[in-house]
């Protein structure tokens, strides 16, 4: 009996040191916290803050921002001097390209020119074979003068128009030549040449204005 008192009594004092260990431990670290926190708060307090000191850089002057410049630099900041344009187009020739007139013609050339064409044999009376076969290659030209001038107008448009308005005149000399055929004799080669010749009279003054505005320019 009196073994099991002082057991119990030793257990006591152990669990009563233990809580006074701990009770000891956590009111140091109670007390080391708040003064330190104050400690800091204070020297927060007592000191100022640094100021950030902020440097302007230099300011370049013109005159010695850089000692040399490129060529190309030079040359872009000097006034460009005004270099002529090419002449515009003759107003005949923008017409027949705005109207698109080649594939206008183009059209009339196949409609009208084929079933002609189609008709003729060794006995017709009128288109005798050397002239059905010169109107042949005629249209067969003019169409792939055409063609090609209308395909070519973005990429070379001098060279697609001289092919453009080029087909419509040989389509022209097609048309011309099977017509005149069914005409006498005597009056094949007038009414030919006066034909052709007013059918190319707007290609020939709008080329030879060309020409002079671009012998001026």
């Amino acid at each position: 009996m009196a073994d099991q008192d002082r057991t119990s009594a030793s257990f006591l004092t152990l669990i009563r040191n233990f809580i006074y260990t701990v009770f000891t431990l956590f009111w140091s670290d109670t007390k080391s916290v708040s003064s330190s926190s104050s400690s800091s708060s204070s020297s927060s307090s007592s000191s100022p803050l640094p100021q950030l000191v902020t440097e302007t850089p230099p300011a370049s002057t013109p005159s010695s921002h850089r000692f040399y410049t490129s060529p190309h630099e030079n040359h872009s900041t000097l006034p460009s001097s005004s270099t002529p344009h090419p002449p515009p187009l003759h107003p005949i020739t923008r017409i027949i390209r705005d109207e698109e007139l080649g594939k206008y013609i183009l059209k009339l050339a196949w409609t009208t020119m084929v079933p002609i064409l189609l008709s003729v044999d060794a006995t017709s009376k009128f288109l005798k074979p050397p002239t059905a076969a010169f109107a042949v290659t005629a249209l067969l030209t003019g169409y792939a003068s055409v063609w090609n001038g209308i395909l070519l107008r973005e990429t070379f448009p001098k060279v697609a128009t001289g092919l453009e308005q080029g087909g419509i005149g040989i389509l022209f000399l097609s048309q011309v030549s099977v017509l005149v055929a069914v005409l006498p004799t005597a009056l094949e080669t007038v009414v030919a040449l006066l034909s052709l010749f007013f059918l190319f009279l707007p290609f020939l003054i709008a080329h030879l204005s060309q020409y002079k505005a671009c012998r001026s320019w």
